[in-house]
């Protein structure tokens, strides 16, 4: 090995290079974008790529993998299935089966064959313009599926037609320079279509059939030098688990995906979620059992998680008929599910599925009422005029769905399907982005917007809303942002207040003021870990304007901010009773009956101190408190309140939880006096770096500065 000499004050002078870049690299810490949060090691992410709606635009470097849907097998010089209820009847549902380039040929049983060969002769190469641009994209094509699993029974059944699949699927991927075949069989043993062929002996022939594909793409690998994926798609049931040998499948593919979707649709007549990832204890009280996809780890537990793919819909399912004995009314008892008239795959929204990008522009439009499930975590739309329920997946609930795959350790997601996504693809980016395979973030959900007016009559609200309050038609200016921890099922009722209007003592009423109050399911009280956002407009006029809410246990109003921007006055409030905008009643103050700085002077005593207090107040204080309060302060507390001491018995929540923080500050407390909150991690980390960098620094030079003084002296 050759040596490198090195003279002590070059030693001096590297220290001090090292120093600078360590301290360099920790400032760069600091310029990272805060919002980055992604998978440290990059997962699949395999999206379908279906022949009849082909996605445009996409961007192939946001996917590893993509299987293109469908292929089908020849039998006895016919493909397709008699029985395709896609198809009307008075048209050709069975085909006679062709070679690569559409023409007739007389082909063995098992041979895998073109679907539909004009739509895959232009669609298939698409697929090398994609790894065009992306190298490391990995092509596959995908056998069977719902439609075309009609004989995969009777190929796997023999040696004969096993070996015939097998090395047609190794002339196929030659063809179409394919990186491998996925098998779709829907399903081994039972269920799938009604007609489709079936038997006992399945379970271990899929084993079979998987292992002849997987020989015979050792063989084509030798020969091409390159390697060949074999890759299956299965159900999320316990059924599809007893019916296959997954074990040993696991033994042969080099992944499985789990179709961790359909858990409910139109085929029955009460509503569901398409895909929940929890259990929800309601719907196993309405309809008598619940799944979550959560649970499909262990359904797949013969299987190493690292070959586990968890799938995703881009897709929903819609329900028509809904609650007709109620004019259509939601039964708000009953969450997400609802009695609807069952169906099969209507037409449109009266019952089917439907694309995201068909959801998405009707949030909270024409009727649709968003809603999000926080148990199941997936939202859905309700549409009480038209009895109509939509079960679909957005960006958060997908950011639920892959956090829950990092935390799982499995091997990554797959899409249903890649042309269901906006035309932004936020859905994939969703995916993507969280697993680490791309660096583009979606954009959020848009925030649903809600008007309410002021009624005696309590309404459904749902997490995440942004309600806007009328009155007569006309808006007010004065809106809540609900919580997206906000319990399903919670309603709210907002009133003219008319409680505390007769102690406004040195106060008179400058613009709106209401009683909140909210009713949450089954009477219980509800503390939010965000806080509700709450804004009051101002006039431009205004003297010195100021939020007020009424205390009613102190009998007292109590201000709750002053501070004005965009002529409005927003806060984060734990909980609510009567808030208005008021202004100090000059006449009254002039006189000298009241003192109208009162308010502010008892401001302490009243424990309604801003967030970030180390005193032992009854208070409210804000986000980040390190206090021994007995308040109900938002997220981000380290205190040891008694949370939410004063919501009533019946759930109704008439607390004066009031955070001070405003402007929509949660955490404005951090650097105010009494506080004793730690920094965060991310802070605390770089202070550290720096300080470490700081240290080499010193040294360093002092290292070189005593090295060349040495120098000179013996100079």
């Amino acid at each position: 090995m050759k040596t490198i000499a090195v003279s002590r004050d070059q030693r001096g002078l590297f220290a001090l290079v090292f120093s600078l870049l360590l301290v360099l690299s920790s400032l760069s810490l600091l310029i990272q974008p805060t919002n980055t949060v992604h998978a440290e090691k990059a997962s699949i992410v395999l999206g379908y790529y279906t022949s009849w709606n082909p996605p445009e635009n996409l961007d192939p470097n946001k996917v590893t993998h993509i299987n293109y849907a469908f292929a089908d097998v020849c039998w006895e010089g016919e493909h397709g299935n008699p029985d395709n209820e896609e198809i009307p009847d008075d048209e050709p549902k069975t085909w006679s089966c062709k070679d690569f380039q559409g023409n007739e040929a007389e082909l063995a049983n098992g041979t895998i064959v073109l679907y539909d060969y004009e739509t895959d002769l232009v669609e298939l190469p698409k697929l090398a313009q994609l790894k065009n641009q992306n190298k490391d994209l990995k092509t596959l094509i995908s056998v069977g599926g719902w439609t075309l699993s009609n004989n995969l029974s009777l190929v796997a059944r023999t040696d004969e037609t096993r070996e015939t699949f097998a090395q047609s699927a190794v002339d196929f991927v030659r063809e179409f320079d394919l990186d491998g075949l996925d098998l779709d069989w829907e399903y081994p043993v039972a269920a799938g279509m009604p007609n489709n062929h079936r038997d006992p002996s399945d379970k271990e022939n899929h084993t079979l059939l998987l292992q002849a594909v997987r020989d015979a793409f050792n063989e084509a690998e030798k020969e091409d030098g390159r390697e060949y994926l074999v890759t299956i798609a299965g159900a999320a049931t316990w059924a599809y688990a007893e019916n296959n040998e997954l074990g040993k499948i696991a033994e042969i593919v080099d992944y499985m995906a789990i179709m961790s979707y359909d858990i409910n649709g139109t085929w029955t007549g009460l509503t569901g979620h398409n895909s929940p990832l929890y259990f929800d204890p309601l719907e196993e009280q309405v309809r008598g059992w619940s799944f979550g996809i959560a649970s499909t780890p262990n359904v797949y537990g013969a299987v190493p998680k690292d070959k586990l793919l968890l799938g995703l819909p881009f897709y929903g399912h819609s329900w028509a008929g809904c609650n007709e004995d109620n004019e259509g009314k939601k039964v708000m008892e009953n969450g997400a599910y609802q009695q609807c008239a069952a169906g099969w795959e209507k037409p449109g929204l009266g019952g089917g599925t439907l694309n995201y990008d068909v959801v998405k522009p009707l949030i909270n439009q024409d009727g649709y009422h968003y809603f999000f499930d926080n148990v199941a975590k997936v939202p859905y739309l309700y549409n009480e005029s038209k009895g109509e329920f939509i079960s679909y997946d957005n960006v958060e609930s997908l950011g639920y769905k892959v956090n829950f795959i990092k935390e799982t350790g499995l091997a990554g997601a797959m899409v249903w399907d890649l042309a269901g996504d906006d035309e932004d693809y936020n859905l994939l980016k969703t995916v993507s982005y969280g697993l680490g395979v791309s660096n583009e973030a979606p954009e959020p959900d848009p925030v649903p917007e809600v008007e309410i007016g002021l009624t005696d009559e309590f309404a459904p609200v749902s997490a995440g809303s942004l309600l806007k309050v009328l009155k007569d038609g006309e808006a007010t200016g004065v809106q809540i942002q609900l919580p997206t921890d906000l319990p399903e099922g919670t309603k709210l009722k907002i009133e003219e207040a008319t409680e505390g209007m007769d102690k406004l003592s040195g106060l008179k009423a400058d613009g709106p003021v209401y009683t909140f109050t909210f009713e949450y399911p089954d009477g219980e009280a509800f503390t939010s870990e965000e806080g509700f956002g709450l804004t009051f407009p101002v006039k431009e006029d205004s003297n010195d304007p100021a939020l007020y809410y009424f205390n009613s246990e102190d009998g007292e109003w109590e201000k709750v901010s002053n501070e004005v921007a965009q002529n409005e006055i927003t806060v984060i409030v734990s909980h609510f009773s009567t808030f208005g905008i008021f202004v100090e009643d000059e006449e009254i103050d002039n006189d000298g009956s009241v003192d109208g700085n009162k308010e502010d002077e008892d401001e302490d005593d009243n424990g309604t101190g801003t967030g970030g207090n180390g005193d032992d107040d009854n208070g409210t204080g804000t986000g980040g408190n390190d206090d021994g309060d007995n308040g109900t302060g938002t997220g981000g507390n380290n205190d040891d309140d008694n949370g939410d001491d004063n919501g009533t018995d019946k759930g109704k929540d008439d607390a004066n939880g009031i955070d001070k923080g405003t402007n929509n500050d949660k955490t404005d407390a951090g650097e105010k006096s009494g506080s004793s909150n730690k920094l965060p991690n991310t802070a605390t980390n770089l202070y550290n770096m720096l300080a470490v960098g700081f240290i080499v620094i010193l040294v360093g030079a002092g290292l070189f500065i005593y090295q060349r003084r040495k120098e000179l002296v013996k100079e």
